[in-house]
């Protein structure tokens, strides 16, 4: 890297400018990323690769009191495990890249247990490209009957929670745009009470006013906002809404996997985690 440099005279002026270059040496990290303990789901892509692996196992699974479960597999469909669908190695980095076709279907369902009382995190680490249509969707966990649920497409994120076509105050949709071919850590937090950003109760917190673009002071049990729903992208929220209702939240009777792929889009995965636990990362 070349960084360019102002010399000044004696009495402060600007005299010439010169450049120095320096070499930094980089060497791989000693330490790995693990998930936080107490998941209910972690599914890396770390150490698969084409030549001996075509099976996505979950290294963890467990129910909502941190009994063990069968680990789950995912379903995956037309891949060809070659650089376009499978495996991808881009040095010390591994994903299941999903494109040319290729589906993949974790049978999980992360909005079948009420988490009002314990909240829950949710994320996803994932990249889009290839893009033909910014809108299509690549990651869904959506329950049409309830109309509830996440939608990923190739440029953003919803959460919905009830039916959104209605007019109801306490139906919640939130949108979040991100960047294609960038990787991002998208997490999903639901929390069971007014809580701060530091994860302590309050009543207090400060929620944005779009009408006049800054942050308002509310009193959270005056207002009936005792749960919140928030998003964040690589450990940063960026967006934050309410909802009072608990079974705004669950999909009740019709409860959805979480399907990966689209036609129009490449989607690269590389973990998959769930926490029945609000993670301020």
């Amino acid at each position: 890297t070349v960084y360019a440099k102002i010399k000044y005279d004696n009495n402060g002026e600007e005299a010439f400018l010169t450049s120095e270059q320096f070499t930094i040496n980089v060497s791989a990290s000693p330490y790995t990323m693990e998930p936080v303990g107490g998941a209910m789901l972690y599914m890396s892509a770390k150490n698969h690769d084409n030549n001996s692996s075509h099976e996505w196992i979950s290294e963890i699974h467990t129910n909502n009191k941190g009994e063990v479960l069968d680990p789950i597999k995912a379903i995956l469909t037309n891949f060809a495990w070659n650089n376009n669908s499978g495996w991808y190695v881009d040095g010390a980095t591994t994903s299941l890249r999903v494109g040319g076709g290729a589906r993949c279907e974790i049978p999980f369902t992360p909005f079948y247990n009420n988490f009002s009382q314990t909240g829950m995190t949710f994320e996803i680490d994932f990249a889009t490209s290839n893009l033909s249509n910014s809108e299509t969707e690549v990651i869904k966990c959506y329950s049409e009957q309830n109309k509830k649920g996440i939608t990923i497409t190739a440029t953003g994120a919803y959460w919905e929670t009830g039916d959104w076509s209605k007019t109801e105050t306490t139906d919640t949709r939130i949108h979040v745009p991100f960047k294609e071919e960038e990787r991002i850590r998208l997490s999903f937090v639901l929390t069971p009470y007014a809580a701060d950003d530091a994860g302590n109760g309050t009543r207090i917190v400060k929620i944005w006013n779009d009408s006049t673009k800054v942050y308002e002071e509310q009193d959270s049990v005056k207002n009936g906002w005792w749960k919140f729903l928030k998003v964040y992208i690589n450990g940063v929220c960026v967006s934050i809404d309410s909802y009072t209702d608990d079974g705004r939240i669950t999909q009740a009777g019709d409860y959805s996997t979480i399907l990966i792929g689209s036609d129009e889009a490449t989607v690269d995965i590389y973990s998959v985690r769930m926490y029945p636990k609000v993670l301020y990362d």
